[in-house]
């Protein structure tokens, strides 16, 4: 079953602010060059590719992640 991806109201602002895509997104969820995980909490995933590094800020749950911003 593949995971859908939630995306907040700030994150969508965020990402169009910073011309990340839904793609750029499902590229550093799949391939991150690293993760930092608080736990239960929030986790930060990044990737650089495009020349650029992308950050993304999520919580996963269950069957679904929801993405809190990017960067």
């Amino acid at each position: 079953m593949r995971t859908s991806i939630i995306y907040t109201n700030h994150a969508r602002q965020r990402m169009a602010e910073r011309g990340i895509t839904e793609d750029d997104v499902e590229q550093v969820l799949a391939w991150p060059d690293y993760v930092i995980s608080s736990g239960d909490r929030n986790t930060m995933a990044a990737k650089k590719f495009k020349g650029r590094e992308v950050h993304i800020v999520y919580k996963a749950q269950k069957e679904r992640i929801i993405l809190i911003t990017a960067y």
